[in-house]
């Protein structure tokens, strides 16, 4: 059942870890914190942030517990811990600062697991390069439950090699309560029991003695989502309706491009632009050691059967099944570092592995300061400064001002503009621009606020901006957040980007004005 060339420490279960490694591991695990918990309030709420908030607030009780919440397709479980989270406070920086914990304790999990296969040195470089991840930084101070599912599903698999090599009960207790909490936390979760089966289905003859215990605690844990199920279904059904429309993520080359995709942001994050030069010489140094990991996975069979059951099932069958973006499959990234580290110790050559390790690092430092800085992001939504735009028009519109913002039609208490202003702010789309001359009642409206925050909507936002233009005589216009590449974007991704997040047009008719503000006195 070992791996041919492993050392007998290698193998053994859990080795006891020295003064030296104990201290590496608490630092890198305190740099995790820190560069999670730093300065958590400096971005805005978005859209799916307010959704978890509301998820949150809709759990009463356990029906309500087990019951789809409105606008959400995830189960419960991280929206209970939140809800218990905000018990003790609220803001921005109390309530992500759940996720940050969350994602900190994936540091000392990665090493936990890597050890069950690597050596202690590939093992704590694995949690370094979980910590410093850049696309788990990204996610990891966010109010969504992927910290939450990610934690999970590194015990669980640890818990899960663990019973399967010892066998005993406290294991595969700790592998049924995991995988449980796995899958009232995210449904990949079915991915990752997927992978497992897998990984037991190709090491048959090492397990099949343990294959019983495996059903029993499978089993267990189906009975538990039962009451689960009528909300999975519900979610399946919208989640169907979105992937016969097309989904979200269109691209150019079709099913390749999606892995390649998922590939790049494992290797350097959401907040490096691809085609940027040290994109491309960082992707370099990340597929060599990526190469050399896997290379190196020939001579251990044992663990080349886990990561393809276990890395690369969840992201191949995930990405026909679902939603193919990185987030949703960001639970497998410690897996992705594993194996990343295992190639870094592989590299024969000292001088060529340091340097490729200053290459990535660099890259990596890019992507983190990219993300402090609000710069390259491939999302945007993440970035929108809904706090400045809403605090603006808190502090300027009045009672007798018509607000027409263009954008989706948001979910039930989700449109973050309204939340940062503090009033009903109403959504307009397309159907706006024959509907202005009754809105403004010919123009005659004193002032009107024209806020257009959605790139898919600018055509139609440049139409209403110059109707309202011709029927009143003083325009001003406020834009927020910039956005340099949005042209090469919309060329490469295939997506919709703006110039500017969000444009608040003021148009005032000077004598209405005028005439208002006597009548008000």
């Amino acid at each position: 059942m070992q791996d041919r060339g492993r050392t007998q420490e290698e193998s053994s279960f859990f080795p006891s870890v020295s003064v030296s490694s104990a201290a590496f591991l608490i630092v890198v695990t305190l740099a995790a914190a820190l560069l999670r918990g730093l300065d958590l309030a400096a971005k805005s709420y978005w859209i799916d942030e307010l959704i978890s908030l509301n998820h949150a607030k809709d759990i009463t009780g356990w029906s309500s517990f087990f019951a789809p919440s409105s606008g959400d397709w995830n189960p419960p479980l991280y929206f209970l811990l939140l809800k218990g989270w905000l018990v003790f406070g609220e803001g921005e920086s109390h309530a992500r600062m759940l996720s940050a914990v969350l994602g900190t304790a994936v540091v000392p999990a990665t090493f936990a697991l890597a050890r069950q296969f690597f050596s202690r040195q590939v093992s704590l470089l694995a949690s370094l390069l979980v910590a410093a991840s850049p696309l788990l930084l990204l996610y990891d101070r966010e109010l969504r439950s992927y910290p939450l599912f990610t934690l999970v599903s590194v015990i669980s698999l640890y818990f899960f090699v663990r019973a399967l090599r010892e066998g005993k009960m406290r294991d595969w207790a700790g592998y049924t309560l995991f995988t449980i909490a796995g899958i009232y936390s995210h449904y990949h979760a079915f991915l990752v029991i997927l992978g497992e089966i897998l990984f037991v289905c190709l090491r048959y003859n090492a397990y099949k003695g343990r294959s019983r215990l495996l059903v029993v605690s499978l089993a267990i844990g189906a009975f538990s989502y039962l009451p689960m199920l009528p909300t999975f279904f519900i979610h399946l059904h919208s989640a169907n309706e979105l992937h016969s429309a097309g989904g979200k993520f269109p691209v150019v080359f079709g099913y390749p491009a999606k892995l390649l995709y998922n590939g790049f942001a494992f290797a350097l994050g959401q907040t490096l632009l691809p085609w940027k030069p040290v994109a491309i010489v960082g992707g370099l140094a990340a597929l060599t050691f990526f190469a050399s990991g896997l290379r190196e996975l020939r001579r251990r069979w044992e663990t080349a059967a886990f990561f393809l059951s276990c890395l690369g099932v969840p992201v191949v069958v995930g990405s026909l099944v679902s939603e193919p973006t990185p987030r949703h499959f960001v639970f497998v990234t410690p897996l992705f570092c594993a194996l990343l580290a295992l190639g870094i110790m592989a590299v024969s050559s000292k001088a060529l592995r340091h340097f490729l390790c200053v290459v990535l690092g660099v890259a990596w430092s890019f992507g983190i300061a990219n993300y402090f800085a609000n710069r390259q992001f491939h999302i945007l939504a993440q970035v929108t400064p809904w706090r400045e735009a809403g605090q603006f028009l808190r502090a300027h519109v009045t009672r007798d001002d018509l607000i027409i913002h263009i954008a989706l039609k948001p979910k039930i208490n989700t449109e973050p503009l309204s939340y940062y202003a503090q009033m009903h702010i109403p959504v307009y789309e397309q159907d706006v621009i024959g509907s202005l001359p009754a809105l403004t009642k010919q123009g005659s409206v004193p002032r009107v606020w024209l806020i257009v925050s959605e790139a898919s909507l600018q055509e139609t936002g440049r139409v209403a901006a110059s109707w309202l233009a011709g029927h009143y005589a003083e325009c001003k216009v406020w834009r927020y957040f910039y956005d340099p590449d949005f042209r090469l974007k919309k060329r490469l991704f295939r997506k919709d980007f703006s110039e500017y997040r969000i444009q608040i047009y003021e148009f005032t008719n000077p004598q209405a004005v005028r005439e208002r503000a006597a009548v008000s006195r």
